[in-house]
């Protein structure tokens, strides 16, 4: 109807939910539409420039993108890095100091994370630009929750993958499972069992133990070089050892991530019959 269209959205910030606009509608405007021009603004509207309270809780929040945390290998020639032997977290102990994760592929623990500030940085900053839904809540969640689990693949020092997956299912969901079957109860968390149980109408599906990865991103340079993969085995050999029943993932279903799962040997086993808004597709569910 216009020959003339404005999209404006905050991409960046404590909402967490603008990454949707830089991560998916600018390359399909730019795709489809060429002469789209993009404006970013960076002043203030809200306090004034260099406002110290403000780069106070924009710290405390680990706001600041990849690009500004130090980069030390940028300039190095390294080995490629799917073919790197990185100890994992069999081989080191999940509470070890921040040099001895200067290789490392596994589990890391909130203490570390505390004690590691620019390990949690580079963790944080990577799922803020991998994922539009990343908010203080998602850092609160990986440093308190304990059901929550925070995995890394690190290479001299520097974070090439990170992942977040939630403890779901079991003996928590036991006494709710006819009620939750048929729809009447449904508790915070344990997504993959409750929504399981509901669609196949079967109470033992809530008695299952479910590892649900809730994030999992690589840096966008070392994409394509199997790291997510090797961190995604890493998350599985995690769950063996705690004995849970299934490793899942829910998420909309584009092309390039459900192509990552299916190469993983993830079997789709619900999709849903509406768009979702936060992702204009269908949610599906895979499971392992």
């Amino acid at each position: 109807r216009y020959k003339r269209l404005v999209f404006s959205t905050t991409v960046h910030g404590y909402e967490g939910s603008g990454k949707g606009f830089d991560i998916r509608f600018k390359p399909f405007l730019l795709s489809q539409f060429p002469q789209t021009r993009i404006t970013h603004l960076t002043s203030p509207l809200r306090w004034f420039e260099q406002d110290p309270l403000e780069a106070f809780w924009f710290d405390v929040f680990c706001q600041q993108s990849m690009k500004k945390v130090p980069n030390s290998c940028a300039t190095k020639q390294v080995e490629p890095k799917s073919s790197l032997k990185r100890p994992t977290s069999d081989a080191i102990n999940c509470e070890a100091r921040t040099p001895a994760l200067q290789n490392f592929t596994g589990a890391l623990s909130p203490n570390v994370l505390v004690h590691s500030p620019n390990l949690l940085q580079q963790i944080f900053s990577l799922l803020i630009e991998a994922h539009y839904q990343t908010t203080p809540d998602t850092l609160a969640s990986m440093l308190e929750s304990p059901t929550h689990v925070v995995f890394a693949s690190i290479n001299e020092g520097e974070v090439d993958a990170a992942a977040i997956a939630s403890l779901e299912g079991g003996e928590p969901l036991t006494p709710l499972a006819e009620e939750i079957s048929f729809g009447e109860r449904r508790p915070n968390g344990h997504l993959l069992a409750q929504k399981l149980t509901y669609t196949m109408a079967q109470p033992s599906l809530c008695y299952f133990r479910y590892l649900r990865i809730i994030r999992i991103a690589v840096k966008h340079n070392e994409r394509r070089k199997n790291i997510g993969s090797l961190l995604l085995s890493e998350i599985e050999h995690y769950s063996q050892k705690l004995n849970y029943d299934f490793v899942g993932a829910s998420f909309g279903l584009d092309k390039g991530t459900l192509s990552f799962w299916l190469n993983n040997e993830y079997n789709i086993v619900d999709v849903g019959l509406r768009k979702e808004t936060a992702t204009g597709e269908h949610n599906a569910i895979v499971l392992k």
